[in-house]
């Protein structure tokens, strides 16, 4: 019976040790993987700055291409640009407060050997009396700086000859050979005073008269570039407003991490050596040069990005396994023995089961916020970075038609001809522009490019192009853009007009047609991006929408912002789709919820078998503390023995009978109370071990010769009695003491032998 009873305790302990190791484990892996989860939302948190700061760079990048392509369509729609004039243009377009970081910009001529010295005069003629080659050498070419505004702060590249420098003279080569914009390694530019990491960058011109198809036409047709000088620092600084701040940007000329090739670096405080948790490494091919662009989390991003929902569910999984632990001790402890509960003893487990309960619903609660706010607040940012590339775009291109118009009023006598291969470049160079118009200032069109497609083929006819003055640019001196339109070919659209001012006195207007499909896709190179679905509204009329985009709506996360594009509002809807939410949307609050409910119900049951188990062990103290004043005060010898034949309880005839010393013999040894009966009565001690297992002796009579060798005469009887577990406990042994009436029975024996 010992033996079943340790295997089955064993068992019962191997289960419950798998049982606990299980729920350890699971809980070590829901934090593993709530840690790698809040890991992979901070990275794509991340991701999307470094992403926006990309674009923004890239978006600048195009911009002062467009900045360049205006001054090449400055020059390539006149026959002759003096100094003067090309002042006068770059202060129009405003350079230093329109293109931040640029240093200036300015042209630079193709000179043959034989005549520097012709070239040199010229220069000198045209208001710049101490214009001088420099610096002197036999180089492979010579691409002489000759205009550049501001002149007085770029004033000793005024002259130079970009040959004489490897980077240099590569870039205006490649830019030539290609016919496309490129930029220069890193360098030193001259006017630098600080000499700080630098570069150029060259947009070519050619003949308009000679073919430019093949890389020998294009190298006989050059004539010279239109360049921008950049001061590394100053052009990537304030790329986004996350830059220096949440993160840190590093810029390098080339494809590796070396100081030599570093053109920026956004982390002014040297002294913050630490190592970055969040590091993003790309190539760009920015211009026909590779840059490598390397973002770093700050410490305000990862500290602002800690999350305790590891913690919470490292502690709630502990607390769990620790009450599934307290749960499974209190089941083994306790027995199926029902108690009399009343409803009292319901009331406690309730409320813990109620407790818990709340306690998980709160925390499911949290955890599923800040996943839903992390969402929208990724929504926000992209709607946020697309808003400002329409309003990037969409400024950009009216820049570049002010740029136009400002030409045209600076060139009173302008050709047709000349006019249309301005417009011509234009229309190639902005995506989305789909026509130019020159009118008069009543409305009267002067010129339209292309002439194949004409404005009127789109029904832009002269009285809806006078109402429109009258009604969107009637006497105002900054470019605007008229509400949305549907064109006769079936396309959203809209007109920009840039007012043509000579002196003070209007002239008329440039009028471009835009494709809004055109124009928005191509400020947005996610547009249909796989996370986020987009539509563009105006006037209550959708212009734009993504191909997934669903009418209605049907999520939480939408954001709705309003775009104003020079007075006109368009209002712009963003979704997350459904793979950005299941990519960002966790099942960890459904199962924070899911163990919040199964630690609720635990919890209501400790408490209960916990009060079961002490209402028992209170009845099982109240029965022993019964059943000892019963077997103490019951006239008869009557002593309890657990199963090692220790005393339990003894009543009070038991020291009378037995004459004991001890005044209380209750956890003592039967044996060594009695020594004498291993001694004497060994068919006792077997008589013991056979009550132990269930078995009930009765014995008439029997001697018990105690240790001073004096006899007694006994009867008694040996019953086994159970525990809580309805297992043997021990025996109770009933004694009595027959020796005066055996001594009689024998005088009486003896009398009737005598008679």
């Amino acid at each position: 019976m010992k033996y079943r009873s340790l295997l089955k305790f064993d068992k019962n302990y191997i289960f419950v040790a798998v049982m606990l190791s299980i729920l350890l484990a699971l809980t070590i892996y829901a934090w593993r993987v709530t840690l790698d989860n809040i890991d992979a939302t901070n990275q794509t948190r991340f991701e999307s700055l470094a992403h926006e700061s990309d674009r923004a760079l890239d978006f600048r990048i195009k911009t002062y291409e467009q900045a360049l392509l205006g001054g090449k369509g400055f020059f390539q729609g006149s026959s002759h640009v003096d100094r003067r004039e090309w002042k006068a243009y770059s202060q129009s377009i405003d350079v230093l407060n329109n293109f931040p970081g640029i240093s200036g910009i300015g042209k630079i001529d193709n000179v043959d050997d034989e005549s520097l010295e012709a070239f040199q005069l010229s220069a000198r003629a045209d208001d710049y009396p101490h214009f001088t080659i420099h610096p002197k050498g036999d180089f492979q070419a010579n691409f002489i700086i000759t205009l550049i505004e501001p002149v007085e702060t770029n004033a000793q590249a005024v002259g130079l000859n970009i040959a004489f420098e490897a980077n240099r003279y590569e870039a205006a080569t490649l830019s030539r050979d290609t016919g496309n914009a490129a930029i220069t390694r890193r360098i030193l530019l001259v006017q630098d005073a600080e000499k700080t990491p630098g570069f150029l960058l060259l947009l070519p011109m050619y003949r308009q008269d000679m073919p430019t198809e093949t890389i020998e036409q294009r190298r006989q047709a050059l004539t010279g570039w239109i360049y921008a000088p950049f001061i590394g620092k100053n052009f990537m600084q304030g790329l986004t407003s996350s830059e220096g701040d949440t993160l840190h940007l590093a810029v390098y000329d080339g494809t590796k991490e070396s100081p030599d090739d570093l053109i920026f670096d956004s982390n002014v405080d040297a002294s913050e050596v630490r190592q970055p948790k969040y590091v993003i490494r790309k190539e760009m091919d920015i211009l026909q040069k590779k840059w490598l662009l390397v973002w770093s989390s700050s410490t305000k991003f990862e500290e602002l990005e800690k999350s305790n929902e590891p913690l919470l569910i490292l502690v709630s999984g502990l607390l769990f396994t620790a009450l599934f632990g307290a749960f499974m001790i209190v089941m083994l402890i306790g027995n199926s023995q029902k108690g009399s509960l009343t409803r009292n003893y319901y009331i406690l487990p309730i409320a813990g089961f109620c407790i818990v309960l709340i306690g998980a619903y709160f925390l499911h609660e949290r955890i599923a916020l800040k996943e839903t706010a992390l969402v929208a607040n990724a929504t926000k940012i992209e709607a946020n970075t697309i808003k400002e590339n329409i309003l990037r775009t969409v400024e950009s291109r009216m820049l570049a038609l002010n740029r136009m118009a400002e030409r045209a009023g600076l060139r009173e006598t302008m050709q047709q001809e000349e006019w249309r291969n301005d417009a011509k470049n234009y229309i190639g160079d902005q995506p989305g522009l789909k026509a130019v118009e020159r009118i008069e200032s009543n409305g009267q069109v002067r010129w339209i490019e292309p002439q194949e497609t004409n404005l009127f083929a789109v029904g832009l006819t002269e009285q809806f192009l006078k109402n429109n003055i009258r009604e969107n640019a009637d006497g105002l001196k900054l470019p605007t853009i008229t509400p949305p339109i549907d064109s006769a070919r079936g396309y959203k659209a809209f007109l920009s007009y840039s007012p043509i001012y000579i002196g003070e006195r209007l002239d008329g207007y440039i009028v471009g047609l835009f494709g809004i499909k055109d124009t928005v896709l191509s400020s947005m190179p996610r547009a249909e991006d796989q996370y986020y679905d987009l539509r563009l509204q105006a006037n209550g009329s959708t212009l734009f929408k993504s191909t997934n985009f669903n009418d209605p709506i049907d999520n939480q996360w939408i954001v709705e912002d309003t775009i104003e594009l020079f007075g006109q509002p368009w209002t712009l809807t963003l979704s997350p789709n459904q793979q950005f939410l299941e990519e960002n949307i966790s099942f960890l609050p459904k199962l924070t919820l899911v163990i919040g409910i199964i630690l609720a119900v635990m919890a209501g049951l400790i408490i209960n078998f916990a009060q079961r188990f002490k209402n028992k062990s209170d009845l099982f103290a109240q029965h022993q503390n019964l059943l000892s004043t019963f077997v103490k005060h019951v006239p008869a010898a009557v002593a309890m023995f657990d199963e090692k034949m220790c005393y339990v309880a003894v009543s009070d005839r038991w020291y009378q009978d037995y004459r004991l010393s001890q005044p209380d013999v209750t956890g003592m040894s039967h044996y060594e109370v009695f020594p004498e009966i291993e001694q004497n009565h060994p068919d006792w001690v077997e008589q013991y071990q056979q009550a132990m297992k269930g078995a009930v002796i009765r014995v008439k009579e029997d001697i018990f010769v105690r240790e001073d060798h004096e006899r007694e005469w006994l009867r008694y009887e040996l019953h086994p009695w159970k525990n809580v577990q309805n297992e043997t406990g021990g025996i109770i042994v009933f004694t009595e003491n027959i020796t005066a009436r055996k001594e009689m029975d024998i005088m009486k024996c003896r009398r009737l032998d005598l008679i």
